[in-house]
């Protein structure tokens, strides 16, 4: 289960529609003992946005990390193992009091370490790597030593040990699906669907791949990739994919020649509690009484279950209707994806992840 925290101040119904040009499916869920996003709180929120601040938000393109890549398979490699291993926002306060260093840097900063040592974060390096070696790759040792009696002290699991036993079992589950598929890496398995032996950057002879194809590819193969849960009282399936397709916007931006990747720029956004929470701090999104009573009681919200995602579902159409009023003020598309940057860049954002068992208030995907 993941601990999640919220501002709770607001009492309200939830009833959200994801609309089928922007999220792939009509989703009417009405549960009056969750969530409502405020529409004239959105709307009043874009209507008011210097455009300035939504052309910063428009410049999607990540800062180029300072690395040095032997080839773009390489640098596509590592972008997708960051993107695997996104998840943890449950721990964020005891990281930062652990490591100094702020949450979001945790995994990328650890990766880094590796490349810059030389791990290639092969299928084969990933099969090797140990528990142990990864609690101290991340800073995160996964023992620590108490005192049992007086002079006598000895080794118990570390408070972040679950959490680094997530990560390594990504990690692990990614090296079986890679060397049973062939492929000596992700990147290999991105760049080159249809050889897991060719190498270098894709042949144009062919029509690039859409986003989502890479994203069912993904999903399809790739546990923690797999993020399309049963919407509550239905059979439909709800294309989060916030991982994937979080990874496909990226690719898109570094690598626009060889990874054009079709329709990533439009893809959902946002379906996650930690964006869920950031909404509710600016008022965007109201949590009903019934709601604000059980975390107040209890701030666990089980994955998978009805509750978190119907929430997921929420943050991601107040996105959505947030890139929509986006748009109207500046007068050109805002997708969902800049909508969410141009929130995440606003000064003032509220609410921090209370620690949780497993750890991770944005959900294991």
């Amino acid at each position: 289960r993941w601990e999640v925290s919220f501002f709770l101040t607001f009492r309200i119904r939830f009833r959200a529609v994801m609309e089928p040009d922007k999220l792939g499916l009509l989703v009417d869920a009405q549960d009056p003992e969750l969530a409502e996003l405020d529409v004239a709180a959105i709307e009043k929120l874009a209507a008011g946005a210097e455009l300035e601040k939504i052309d910063a938000a428009s410049e999607l393109g990540d800062a180029q990390l300072p690395l040095r890549f032997d080839d773009e398979e390489s640098e596509v490699n590592f972008l997708a193992v960051i993107a695997a291993l996104d998840f943890g926002d449950g721990w964020r306060t005891s990281i930062v009091a652990l490591t100094g260093r702020p949450y979001e840097e945790l995994v990328t900063f650890a990766l880094m370490s590796q490349h810059i040592s030389g791990d290639p974060l092969s299928a084969d390096s990933l099969a090797n790597l140990s528990l142990f070696n990864l609690g101290n790759v991340l800073n995160l040792p996964i023992t620590e030593e108490v005192e049992v009696a007086p002079c006598i002290r000895q080794d118990k699991p570390s408070h972040h040990k679950p959490l680094v036993e997530r990560y390594y079992s990504v990690l692990q589950n990614i090296a079986l699906r890679l060397q049973e598929t062939g492929f000596p890496s992700l990147g290999r398995f991105i760049l080159h669907p249809g050889s897991a032996h060719a190498k270098g950057k894709p042949s144009g002879a062919s029509e690039p791949e859409s986003a989502a194809s890479l994203i069912a590819r993904l999903s399809g193969t790739f546990a923690c990739f797999s993020d399309a849960p049963t919407h509550p009282g239905t059979d439909q399936k709800l294309p989060f994919n916030r991982k994937a397709a979080t990874l496909a916007r990226r690719l898109q931006s570094r690598f626009p020649a060889s990874l054009p990747l079709p329709g990533a720029e439009s893809l959902p956004a946002g379906a996650d509690l930690q964006t869920l929470r950031l909404l509710v701090g600016h008022n965007l999104v109201t949590l009903s009484n019934a709601l604000r009573a059980k975390l107040v009681a209890k701030p666990c919200i089980t994955a998978n279950a009805e509750t978190e995602i119907a929430l997921r579902a929420c943050a991601a159409v107040a996105v959505d209707r947030l890139g929509k009023a986006l748009t109207t003020r500046a007068g050109r598309e805002v997708p969902p994806a800049i909508a969410l940057t141009f929130l995440r860049n606003l000064e003032g954002e509220v609410g921090e992840a209370a620690e949780s068992g497993e750890g991770d208030g944005a959900g294991v995907r």
